[in-house]
């Protein structure tokens, strides 16, 4: 990792001085939250997930143009689907994906009810892969007042190889097994991961499942940042009735780090959970799900916490034309030691709504409308970590050029507000108030084996409260997000992905940072 610091100048260490403020801020912010945070990643694995489930959609919906649910599906297809949302709910995208590609794989190439009668006499599927490529990040700093004084630029390139190997059994003792293993090398890490897992019924009306993923990373030179990680997931499930599961749950992770720190502590987690799912006419399922979560540090004790979640979820039905979704968690979490740290142990109230709503308004026109909250109350009176209403609507015209592709355009508007419940103390909360309005446009064209998506956010966030002509971290700000995604499988066994992710941040305060980052990855995939 290099430094290029621009031009000598007596204003120069300040300018680094602001920057590094900033950037120290925000790194903090982000590790505080990862803790805490309800919603979902915002991650590169979050937006191809997001893309293949369109994807996915879409090309349930060519197939089947007449059918009344996913329950029309096949059984193991169901699953399938059903487990990748499971899994993105969860935040593990990585793994949702890899339900996502089984489907994928399958429905282009020949019919559901021939995929399915075709793992009835199959062995196992065996899918290995050799992939190679490499990572680019690229980030500028600079503070807007004098961009040539201080300037911070740094990249940085990772180039990789590694293998991929998928088992899916259909018979014989591992029958409904499934294997998936990966292992990677680059200039800055080892990486690697085994996920075992497996479904097994005890007659028609109850069904087990079991999990077992172990991972690990290590780094050649952020020796802190090395970990292994294993995760293992058991469930019962009882059919209740034709339309109704009730199911119970047990998940255990251990995550140890080689050099333990106050940001990277080993961990125990258990989380157990209950389980009500039915079907309704309009939707392919509902959950209400109770969960009981703890988490231990090794060297943190008073960080130590336990929550209990309440969930209720309704899964669109992928094959209506008109569709609806919600997600609405209530979450309480307590510190075992209470409130010792106001910033990292001040245990919360915290209510997170996400809905989603799509209507075909044409042949090929449909309306999307996209609603988000979340509301967070401290118990503990903390300057530093006000309470706060976080309001998000969406609002965008999507048209379907046929079978090959989409144009969505949208708006978005933000408002999150920050308020203490003494009055007296309100102006302290108002500074970190903003409000924001993001136009943004999205291209997504298949043809054939060519997957390219695009889509551009450009956001203007205002904070109202915020003092003029100074220093401030909550400063007004205009961000332009640009994402690509390209993927195009030249034969059966060649294959080619490119992502990128382009931001521009810019400080309308001219004590204010801009900053700037490239994200850019090309992987080429060979299957044997």
């Amino acid at each position: 990792m290099t430094f290029h610091i621009r031009k000598q100048s007596p204003f120069r260490w300040m300018g680094v001085a602001i920057i590094l403020l900033n950037f120290v801020s925000a790194i903090t912010a982000q590790i505080q939250s990862a803790d805490s945070s309800t919603v979902r990643s915002d991650g590169d694995a979050d937006l191809l997930f997001r893309i293949k489930w369109s994807r996915l959609q879409r090309l349930l919906q060519s197939a089947h143009p007449d059918s009344t649910g996913i329950t029309s599906l096949p059984a193991e297809i169901q699953q399938l689907i059903r487990e990748a949302m499971d899994y993105a709910r969860q935040n593990d995208y990585d793994t949702a994906i890899t339900f996502i590609d089984v489907v994928l794989n399958y429905l282009p190439e020949r019919s559901v009810s021939q995929t399915s009668q075709a793992a009835e006499t199959k062995g196992a599927d065996v899918s290995t892969q050799v992939f190679c490529g490499s990572d680019l990040w690229q980030q500028k700093f600079s503070v807007s007042i004098s961009d040539a004084d201080s300037t911070i630029f740094e990249d940085q390139g990772n180039a990789f190889v590694g293998l991929r190997l998928a088992v899916n059994a259909h018979s014989g003792f591992l029958r409904q097994s499934r294997i998936y293993m990966e292992a990677k090398y680059s200039q800055e890490y080892l990486y690697g991961y085994l996920d075992v897992n497996r479904r097994s019924h005890a007659g028609a009306r109850y069904s087990t499942y079991f999990e077992n993923r172990l991972e690990g990373i290590s780094y050649f030179k952020e020796k802190e940042l090395r970990y292994w990680h294993n995760r293992t997931r058991a469930l019962v499930a009882w059919q209740v009735g034709a339309k109704t599961t009730l199911s119970a749950e047990d998940e255990i992770q251990v995550r140890r780090y080689a050099y333990d720190s106050s940001l990277f502590s080993s961990y125990w987690q258990n989380q157990a959970a209950l389980l009500l799912s039915c079907d309704l006419p309009l939707l392919s399922k509902t959950d209400i799900r109770y969960d009981f979560r703890i988490r231990q540090y090794q060297n943190r004790s008073a960080q130590n916490y336990f929550e209990n979640l309440l969930t209720i979820t309704l899964w669109p039905n992928l094959l209506q034309k008109n569709q609806f979704s919600s997600y609405t968690q209530l979450r309480l979490r307590d510190y075992h030691h209470g409130m010792v740290d106001s910033l990292l142990t001040n245990p919360f109230n915290e209510l997170y709504h996400e809905s989603s709503a799509r209507v075909l308004l044409w042949q090929n026109l449909s309306l999307h409308l996209g609603l988000t909250l979340n509301l967070r109350h401290y118990r503990f009176y903390a300057e530093a970590m006000p309470d706060y209403r976080d309001l998000t609507g969406e609002l965008a015209l999507e048209y379907l050029f046929f079978s090959f592709g989409s144009i969505k355009i949208g708006y978005r508007n933000r408002c999150k507000h920050h308020y203490f419940s003494s009055p007296d103390l309100q102006k302290t909360a108002e500074i970190e108030d903003f409000y924001a309005h993001a136009p943004a446009v999205e291209v997504d064209i298949y043809l054939g084996r060519f997957l390219l998506n695009i889509s551009n956010v450009y956001e203007i966030r205002r904070y109202p409260s915020s003092p003029d002509g100074s220093l401030s971290l909550y400063s007004d700000r205009d961000v332009n997000t640009l994402f690509l995604l390209l993927s195009w499988a030249i034969s059966s066994k060649w294959e080619v992905n490119v992502m990128a992710n382009i931001d521009n941040d810019w400080a309308r305060n001219p004590y204010s940072s801009d900053s700037r980052s490239n994200i850019i990855n090309f992987e080429l995939l060979f299957k044997l």
